[in-house]
């Protein structure tokens, strides 16, 4: 090792060490306005280049808005900005410029996105390839009144060790059933964390070979009410299998998609001021052990399946990548 921090041998020999940012996707934020916008790197070094006023300090901004909490950052800092002019409220509703105000002779910020009823997404995917792991970070703006930007983190691990995760629970009879889990679904591999969640659905498992997507849908200006997107959710992973050969069903009570008597996706969601958070997971190639020292969603002795298993030959990002396309068409229909 040389004297100096980084030597050019050292650098050079692990150039992809570490998590590095693989895409980046931002929905209105800044200027970037009613689609959703992607800047792939690939997981390589990259520059960013472009015209004053093109988006770059925006880009960058939404990166640090991943990885450190909004308080915390001086915004635009990477477009040489010595004061404070802008914060998070001025990318959530996509300030571009300002305007006077004849009665008080001050000057007030136009936004793109001012009626208090949008949302804004962040969402960066991030791989680490000497681990072979992968963290999806997403962050989460919605507008209240006007004057309030309200602010929710999901992530989204796939990494060489799954995890259980429970809702939490203050009552005692049921937090006793779930003494001694972590001693049951070590064996498969797997760890209990248990955490409080705000979706709907009881005890789940996440872990490697899973397909899991998150539906974060303005359902108010969709006008999809919340049984129809259940609805659209589990025709879509339906419509899946079938075009595989696959016949599976929904159940009266118990959200999900079953193939006889076998769970092979799970819902969970939560809607507030309108909106909905969290989805769906589909098992597509998975240690299904853990599954059985916990009761899935809830029900005792339910029996679980993947895609796999079912003889359908997709590998998970494949699988992700066609029941997309099946949500976008059921959504579609919904919407109208």
């Amino acid at each position: 090792m040389s004297d100096a921090l980084f030597s050019p041998f050292e650098v050079a020999a692990d150039a992809h060490a570490g998590y590095r940012l693989q895409y980046l996707e931002v929905f209105n934020w800044g200027t970037f306005d009613g689609q959703v916008w992607r800047l792939r790197s690939g997981a390589e070094t990259a520059l960013l280049t472009g015209d004053i006023g093109s988006g770059k300090s925006t880009v960058v901004d939404a990166v640090t808005t991943l990885l450190l909490p909004a308080h915390r950052i001086s915004y635009n800092r990477a477009a040489g900005a010595t004061a404070k002019e802008r914060d998070l409220r001025s990318y959530v509703e996509g300030h571009y410029k300002s305007e006077r105000v004849e009665a008080s002779g001050r000057s007030r910020p136009i936004g793109l996105r001012t009626g208090g009823k949008t949302y804004s997404v962040v969402l960066g995917v991030f791989v680490n390839a000497g681990y072979d792991e992968q963290v999806t970070l997403a962050q989460v703006f919605q507008q209240r009144f006007e004057i309030l930007v309200e602010q929710h983190a999901l992530q989204i691990l796939r990494g060489v060790e799954p995890a259980v995760h429970l809702r939490h629970r203050r009552e005692r009879a049921e937090a006793r059933q779930h003494v001694g889990l972590a001693g049951r679904v070590r064996p498969g591999g797997a760890v209990a964390v248990d955490f409080k969640i705000d979706r709907g659905g009881q005890v789940t498992y996440h872990g490697p070979g899973q397909v899991v997507i998150y539906l974060l849908l303005d359902l108010a200006r969709l006008k999809i009410k919340v049984r129809e997107l259940v609805t659209a959710i589990e025709q879509a992973v339906i419509d899946l299998l079938a075009n595989h050969g696959v016949i599976a069903e929904r159940r009266d009570g118990a959200p999900g998609v079953y193939v006889g008597d076998a769970k092979v996706a799970a819902l969970g969601l939560r809607i507030r001021n309108g909106c909905s958070y969290h989805g769906v997971s589909l098992n597509v190639d998975m240690d299904l052990y853990p599954f059985t020292a916990i009761n899935p969603c809830g029900y005792a002795g339910l029996k679980v399946t993947q895609t796999k298993d079912l003889n359908i030959p997709l590998a998970p990002q494949e699988a992700g990548e066609q029941l997309s396309q099946h949500l976008l068409r059921q959504l579609d229909k919904q919407h109208g």
